[in-house]
C-alpha cells in the first residue's frame, strides 16, 4: 500500500532514477557543451554537468566511448580554460584558484607540470645517490686513529 495523499514524507527528492542517454542524445550532448563554452559565464565545466543532469565521472565514460563527445569535451576545456585565463590576468576572478585548476583546462600546462615533476624526481634521485656515494666513500676510507 502506498503512502497516504499528502503524505510530505512520501514526495521524494523529485529526480528519479538517472535516465539512460542514447548514442544521439550523448553528441547532442557535444554540441550542447560547445555552445555552452561560448557563453561568457561558462567558467567551470562541472557546472555544465550539473545542470544537464550528469556527473563528471559520465563524462569521463562517454569520452571513452564517443569520439564526438570526446572532441567537444576537449575544445570546451580549451574554451572555458583560455576564457579563466583572460578573467584572471585582468582581475576579474582570482589568479590563485584559476592557476589551482590550469592543468584541468590547459593539456600543455598539465604536460609542464609532468615534466616539471619528473625532473624534480630525477633530481632528487641524483641527490640521494650523491649522498650515498659520498657515504660509501667516507666508509671506505681507513679509519684515522687518534
Amino acid at each position: 500500500m502506498g503512502a497516504p495523499k499528502g503524505n510530505q514524507n512520501a514526495k521524494g527528492h523529485g529526480f528519479g532514477r538517472p535516465r539512460k542517454w542514447s548514442e544521439k542524445q550523448v553528441e547532442d550532448e557535444a554540441d550542447f557543451l560547445v555552445e555552452w563554452a561560448q557563453r561568457d559565464d561558462a567558467l567551470v565545466l562541472g557546472t555544465c554537468y550539473g545542470m544537464r543532469g550528469y556527473s563528471y565521472e559520465t563524462s569521463l565514460r562517454w569520452a571513452k566511448e564517443n569520439e564526438i563527445y570526446a572532441y567537444a569535451k576537449e575544445l570546451t576545456k580549451t574554451i572555458v580554460g583560455a576564457r579563466r585565463e583572460v578573467q584572471a590576468l585582468k582581475g576579474r576572478i582570482d589568479a590563485g584558484l584559476v592557476r589551482a585548476s590550469l592543468a584541468t583546462y590547459d593539456p600543455e600546462y598539465r604536460a609542464f607540470l609532468k615534466e616539471m615533476k619528473r625532473d624534480q624526481i630525477i633530481e632528487e634521485l641524483t641527490h640521494e645517490q650523491a649522498a650515498k656515494e659520498i657515504s660509501d666513500y667516507i666508509k671506505s676510507r681507513p679509519a684515522v686513529k687518534k
